[in-house]
């Protein structure tokens, strides 16, 4: 690949779907017979509930599919604007840089003990890391991809989320200032660096590739795939909530749901065994038996290192107690679990994804009284059904929500 195509193989952000809300009613009908007014009422409904949930939402999670979600269930799931308040008002926003900064919660785990990924340098104009080069300039950079580099590295911004600006690279060809970057990519050193340089302010990491467990490796390949454990934190400290595993597929290194392909699997918090496993959403949703890859079964694995890996996150949530909702990702290699990272809330997509059971259970209830929480939001009324009029009406053109 060329350098000018080094941002296809740097992806900076999530990609954005267009989603289209008379496309997805008529998409919707064709897969469960339920007609259009039906499911005008039902997202009227849902929006005006405790959850919140946008006409986007409701169909990304299938419910207009009664067999599988009955009205009871429906009433469960929660929106992402309901989810922000939780956490706003649920937890300490003093503890959140903790997730946000990588260097900060690697520092700050390291002092504990726990296991993390090694980090080979970092590039920024001041910050120090212990045991890993400073790189002050793209320069510094360069000379360490050429000259000094450890490879495979994995790179990604100190700030970055959802896995936006990292890459995988597996080697250097000094014969053409090319760098080697999955899944089979050339790009010239500047370009690649030229590609990073808007993480520069901010801080960008280059770390070893951590190996996945041999059982995992011959599911998916020599890529991480990372198990999301949400933890709620009270008085007598942490308790597994949910558990997920997301799992990389076809073309991609990283494991995150939203890249096309990847797939997502429920786990019993118990064993770590996959319950159930998915790719897609909305009318696009398919279950997944065998990896697409290798052929492996998925359903029924389990996890290995899993008493370790959730004593891990008992441990772990005790040093942030402040945030009382965490979601942890950890990768299981031969030599047990490590930590990767802390999100505040983890996203409440993937545990209603993953057990395609909403979050407002009776456990979760309960934690939200706890806090004394109760949702605010606007009064959607007549307003939101002239919209869902206009927008499923046959004779209007197309219009677009932009949720």
């Amino acid at each position: 690949m060329s350098s000018s195509a080094t941002s296809g193989v740097i992806q900076h952000a999530p990609t954005a779907t267009r989603f289209r809300l008379r496309e997805s009613a008529s998409a919707a009908t064709r897969a469960s017979g339920k007609s259009l007014a039906s499911q005008m009422h039902d997202i009227l409904q849902l929006s005006r509930g405790f959850g919140g949930l946008s006409p986007r939402e409701y169909y990304y999670f299938g419910l207009y599919d009664d067999e599988r979600f009955p009205d009871e269930e429906k009433r469960r799931f929660i929106g992402l604007g309901v989810q922000s308040q939780i956490l706003w008002r649920c937890t300490d926003g003093q503890y959140w840089a903790i997730s946000r900064d990588k260097l900060l919660f690697a520092a700050l785990m390291a002092v504990h003990g726990f296991p993390l990924l090694n980090t080979q340098a970092v590039l920024h104009r001041f910050r120090v890391v212990p045991n890993a080069q400073p790189l002050r300039s793209l320069g510094d950079a360069a000379h360490f991809l050429r000259r000094e580099a450890r490879f495979p590295l994995f790179t990604k911004p100190v700030k970055g989320m959802r896995s936006a600006g990292s890459a995988r690279i597996d080697g250097y060809d000094a014969s053409t200032d090319e760098l080697l970057i999955v899944p089979g990519h050339r790009v010239r050193v500047d370009a690649y660096l030229a590609s990073v340089e808007r993480y520069f302010d901010e801080g960008y990491l280059f770390q070893d590739v951590q190996h996945p467990h041999e059982r995992i490796r011959a599911l998916c390949g020599d890529r991480l795939a990372t198990v999301r454990v949400v933890m709620m934190v009270g008085p007598d400290g942490g308790v597994p909530f949910r558990a997920m595993w997301k799992v990389p597929a076809g073309p991609n290194v990283a494991d995150n749901f939203w890249r096309a392909g990847n797939i997502l699997c429920g786990l019993d918090p118990a064993t770590g065994r996959v319950t159930r496993a998915i790719s897609g959403t909305g009318t696009d949703q398919v279950d997944v038996a065998n990896h697409p890859d290798t052929g492996v079964a998925i359903k029924d694995f389990v996890i290995p290192h899993w008493d370790g890996l959730l004593g891990m996150c008992r441990d772990a949530s005790s040093v942030i107690p402040g945030i009382t909702l965490q979601g942890w990702d950890v990768c299981i290699t031969d030599d047990g679990p490590f930590l990767v990272e802390v999100n505040v809330g983890g996203d409440f997509t993937l545990p209603q994804l993953g057990h395609a059971k909403g979050m407002l259970d009776e456990r979760f209830k309960a934690y939200l009284d706890t806090h004394g929480f109760r949702p605010s939001r606007p009064a959607w009324g007549l307003e939101m059904m002239q919209s869902l009029r206009r927008h499923l009406s046959p004779s209007r053109e197309r219009h677009e929500l932009a949720t």
